[in-house]
């Protein structure tokens, strides 16, 4: 692995037992969030956030994800 390693141009070898420090770059998680109106449906939701192709996948994942609870109005959903 030593070898392998040096020829990837990684950080000199770490000593047995402990693994190489990994540098990952910080990204931001961001969320879209669709506050629910009079007569919203997740079918509608859905169709906004995906304006073509199949929205069925979307909305069973949505409904599996509330368990079946019905949208209220006011409440804010994660959508993305």
């Amino acid at each position: 692995m030593r070898g392998v390693a040096g020829l990837l141009g990684s950080s000199p070898p770490s000593t047995p037992g402990q693994a190489p420090a990994l540098s990952v770059p910080a990204t931001p998680a961001v969320h879209v969030v669709h506050v629910v109106q009079p007569g919203d449906t997740l079918w509608q939701v859905a169709r906004q956030m995906q304006p073509t192709g199949d929205v069925r996948p979307l909305v069973d994942r949505w409904t599996r994800a509330r368990h079946g609870r019905p949208l209220q109005v006011g409440e804010a959903i994660v959508v993305s």
